[in-house]
């Protein structure tokens, strides 16, 4: 049965069908045995054979018990009618609930021409319903008109802000789209939220791009918020690595590297994208910076390979077709692209900021780490952690905390 199904199975069901089902179903368990107490009960009734007793509170109506030799054993209790209505009440909710949000689309303030149901918008600060279709959305505001109900207040929705629907991919590996900055963070406003002063500020007002990855949610910035600025500041903020620990590869002062911050109630967990296929990663195979690197695939795995290479219109393959810089490849990308921007749009080859760092260490030069983007997309390097050029850049990741 499909989910459209289901629902309309739901949707039909009616209170005079659930209460012929209670019937039957009270005559089969012997409910018409019916006694003022437990203990006349089971007096008057044989062993191994069901009588029932009224409950005392308003939600149950009946207590079905079995004689049990000399006791009387406890089986079930039966809902009121009230009950029952207020939980088909409840479902219906749900199903409406569920619908509207699966059709989530976003500001009413952004939306335009006819709206029909299921559907759902977000408005000053609340997540509203839609009762009636509409003919013109814009002229049927959120809180002044009868067609929409609200939801809830400021609760933040299962994928976070920014479109609820995958353009393309799955939850292992897809894209959501574009999410504004106004709707997540300017890039100034975060570095301030979590303490990040060195370098120069750019890019605030760039936004993010939404990605499904491994079944979380994940948040890279489009461009680079910040340039001439060390892995080194960024690890002591603890804004590397985001796990609950000092990191794999401290450097300095060690640093908890679980640091988070708060959007309309979302939760994120602040970080650096990762760019090797692990960490360390071993470049120490002398094909490593020269002809042949993209056979090594050290960026294999990484969310660089695996989200940013599939938004951008080139499609990194082998450096003797694909264009890039043979000495410097990260490996191929694998699967179809969900988006064709360019590098000016990514901040990748072009501008201040364009070596984004990533999280890793390599193995054969411990004090560096992985810089992605310098060059060309495929583009993949190892630069001193302390280092902090006008090329170096930081391009943070957000990762959804899961609201269960």
């Amino acid at each position: 049965m499909s989910f459209e199904e289901a629902v309309n199975r739901l949707e039909s069901t009616n209170a005079d069908l659930v209460k012929e089902v209670v019937r039957v179903r009270d005559a089969a368990m012997g409910l018409n045995n019916i006694h003022p107490d437990v203990t006349t009960g089971r007096q008057n009734t044989a062993d191994s054979k069901y009588f029932a007793v009224a409950a005392p509170d308003p939600e149950t109506y009946m207590i079905l018990y079995r004689v049990e030799g000399a006791n009387a054993k406890e089986i079930s209790r039966y809902a009121s009618q009230a009950a029952l209505d207020f939980a088909l009440t409840d479902i219906q909710t749900v199903i409406d609930t569920s619908l509207a949000n699966a059709n989530f689309k976003g500001r009413w303030e952004d939306q335009t021409g006819a709206l029909a149901m299921p559907a759902s918008v977000y408005h000053k600060g609340k997540y509203w319903i839609l009762l009636d279709a509409l003919a013109d959305v814009t002229a049927a505001e959120p809180g002044e008109s009868g067609s929409w109900d609200y939801l809830y207040d400021g609760n933040p929705l299962a994928f976070g802000p920014g479109p609820q629907t995958l353009i393309a991919g799955d939850m292992t590996a897809g894209f959501f789209g574009e999410v504004s900055a106004d709707e997540l963070f300017r890039g100034d406003e975060l570095a301030l939220m979590v303490g990040v002063t060195e370098g120069v500020a750019q890019n605030s007002t760039a936004g993010w791009l939404k990605f499904a990855h491994n079944n979380k949610i994940k948040y890279i910035a489009k461009q680079t918020f910040r340039h001439t600025i060390s892995w080194d500041h960024l690890y002591s903020r603890g804004i590397v690595y985001g796990t609950d620990d000092d990191g794999v590869a401290p450097r300095g002062t060690a640093t908890n590297q679980f640091t988070t911050v708060e959007k309309d109630g979302s939760q994120f967990v602040v970080r650096l994208a990762t760019g090797a296929n692990g960490d360390p990663f071993d470049d120490t195979d002398p094909t490593a910076y020269a002809e042949g690197m993209h056979l090594l695939n050290l960026g294999a795995g990484s969310e660089w390979n695996e989200l940013m290479y599939r938004v951008h219109s080139a499609v990194p393959s082998d450096p003797t077709t694909d264009g890039f810089n043979a000495s410097y490849h990260g490996g191929p990308q694998v699967g179809d692209n969900w988006a064709n921007y360019g590098n000016a749009d990514l901040n990748i080859g072009v501008g201040n900021g364009r070596a984004a760092w990533c999280q890793e260490s390599s193995l054969g030069a411990s004090a560096t780490r992985v810089i992605r983007g310098y060059a060309d997309l495929a583009y993949f390097y190892r630069y001193a952690g302390s280092g902090a050029t006008s090329d170096l850049g930081w391009r943070p990741c957000l990762e959804l905390i899961p609201n269960n």
